[in-house]
């Protein structure tokens, strides 16, 4: 379910029309984003999105026009709210989600559209797990069509990973992972990950964010108000038609939404802010700045904390990454701040930035979010820690090089001139070893490479022509596991390959972890490849 929010997302009970559910038609232009004036909220309790109706309906998460009752949260009477969706908050060590069919309504005015989502109709829950605890998840996939669930950033063995490999059967099928919480604090995501279907899967509104805790982030005097302070926040276009309704092509977005809400804003308090950004687009990546041009904090990048906050006015967020922002509003009481994305500025090859053949929002610069500024919480965050964490950075003395090229041919996209077979493992890792992966573009194409199992440190970048490779900047010195390789361009990043050893003659399903191009179309037509972590010794991973 949701955290209800006041009714900007528009009715689902108002007379519905033939073009209603989704479409395959391409709509007009795009929408760009510019907010209405916000309705009034009404104080209420938050309408449950959890399952289908007493009439058998399809769950929707768009009906009701409350923002909840915050006012416990925030230690007076006035509530934050908005027109998006802050997704509800699931702690402890065992969770259940269902996966089904929905429907949801995009736009104020707009007809609700055939979606689908984790415990409702668009989206799901945040899970928080807690480092070093056991959790447990139970998956039931109530929908038509087969489906997997992958925990993107987390370090789990492969049959718990949630790849290809795992599938959820439609009609009922169950998955019951099970495993110990090794990430630090970082902001996780979820989301589908059916080899040829993730787009797909994704487009109707299977993600969800994961919030996971440990001792170091605890201690420090962060916001952490879950819906007040710190805010979830999914960056996704999509493509709709003039009733606002979901279409299936093309997958280049004409309309921006955050957690599923076109024309998006939210009240938050006069205070520090912290925005957990995630782009779950398919393809678009977006330049980042506020409408008055001013600087705001980085504090984590995918996963995990940076050493200290890093200062930017602009920030690029490329398909599956996240970033962790801290904005002061503390003297904006009364006033509202936008958060919008120059698209215009994006290099040349990066999808979403200029292109000749727009479908969308491509080249363009548009609104992301409004924040409309109201009074300070009872315990606002005043001033961030000068230092957040340390990181034991793997030294590059005796690490194994594994080099990967990205090409295109007549068939798509490839990875060191192989597409995606289920049945192969592509490439080998030793165990108990540190390796330096070298990811060289050879296309014309900006790709965002996602790796799993493993965080990793970016070393370097080594643009195209002869100017020298450079490091990597600040605000990329954190964990990851997706980065941007510009065109021509090569990365380098290194890694510890340390635990989850499974000899691949014991079977693939049981070994393989995946790697690819995040650019969701790009890796369901085979931009995508298989490791496999062997044992220290095995005579497959010898060289």
């Amino acid at each position: 379910m949701f955290i209800a929010a006041a009714s900007g997302c528009g009715d689902d009970d108002q007379p519905a029309g033939d073009t209603d559910g989704e479409s395959s038609a391409s709509g007009d232009g795009p929408t760009t984003g510019t907010p209405p004036t916000p309705p009034t909220a009404t104080d209420g309790a938050p309408t449950p999105t959890t399952g289908a109706d007493s009439t058998g309906e399809p769950p929707d998460t768009t009906s009701g026009d409350s923002t909840g009752d915050d006012t416990g949260s925030t230690g007076g009477e006035k509530g934050y709210g908005g027109n998006i969706l802050i997704p509800e908050l699931l702690e402890g060590n065992d969770f259940d989600l269902v996966i089904d069919e929905g429907t949801h309504t995009f736009t104020a005015d707009g007809r609700p559209s055939d979606t689908a989502g984790y415990n409702g109709g668009l989206l799901g829950p945040t899970m928080v797990w807690t480092q070093g605890e056991d959790i447990t998840i139970s998956l039931t996939n109530e929908m038509a069509d087969d489906t997997t669930t992958h925990w993107h950033g987390a370090h789990v063995s492969p049959e718990n990973d949630g790849g290809p490999h795992q599938m959820i059967t439609s009609g009922g099928g169950v998955w019951n992972p099970g495993f110990e919480v090794l990430n630090a604090a970082a902001t996780m995501w979820y989301h589908p990950h059916l080899h040829e279907e993730t787009a797909n899967q994704v487009r109707r509104g299977l993600a969800g964010f994961i919030i996971v805790r440990d001792a170091i982030e605890s201690a420090l005097d962060l916001p952490r108000e879950y819906g007040i302070d710190d805010l979830p926040l999914v960056l996704q276009d999509k493509q709709l038609d003039d009733n606002g309704v979901l279409l299936t092509a093309p997958d280049r977005g004409n309309t921006m939404t955050v957690n599923g809400t076109a024309d998006a804003y939210k009240e938050v308090p006069a205070q520090l802010v912290r925005l957990r950004l995630l782009n779950g687009s398919l393809e678009y990546a977006y330049q980042l700045e506020f409408s008055d041009g001013r600087p705001f904090q980085i504090i984590a990048n995918d996963l995990g904390l940076l050493e200290a906050p890093v200062q930017l006015t602009s920030l690029r967020l490329a398909p599956g990454e996240r970033f962790e922002v801290v904005v002061d509003f503390g003297d904006d009481e009364g006033d509202s701040v936008t958060l919008r994305s120059l698209n215009s500025e994006l290099g040349m090859g990066i999808i979403g930035g200029p292109t000749p053949m727009a479908v969308g929002l491509e080249g363009t610069d548009f609104d992301v979010i409004r924040f409309d500024v109201e009074g300070p919480t009872g315990t606002p965050t005043t001033e961030l820690p000068a230092q957040l964490t340390t990181h034991a950075i793997p030294s590059e003395v005796g690490a194994v090089p594994h080099p990967m090229v990205m090409t295109q041919s007549v068939d798509g996209f490839l990875l060191n001139g192989a597409s995606m077979n289920m049945q192969v493992i592509n490439e080998y890792v030793e165990g108990e070893t540190t390796e330096i992966w070298s990811i060289e573009n050879q296309t014309a194409v900006a790709h965002p490479f996602h790796i799993h199992d493993v965080h990793f440190f970016v070393l370097d970048r080594d643009p195209v022509g002869p100017a020298p490779a450079v490091e990597a900047e600040d605000y990329e010195a954190g964990p990851k596991d997706t980065i941007l390789v510009l065109p021509g361009e090569t990365v380098r990043f290194i890694a510890d390959f340390d635990d989850f050893t499974f000899d691949p003659a014991d079977g693939i399903a049981q070994a393989a972890y995946m790697y690819h191009c995040h650019i969701l179309p790009h890796e369901d037509d085979g931009m995508m490849g298989q490791f496999a972590v062997c044992p220290p010794g095995n005579q497959i991973c010898e060289p």
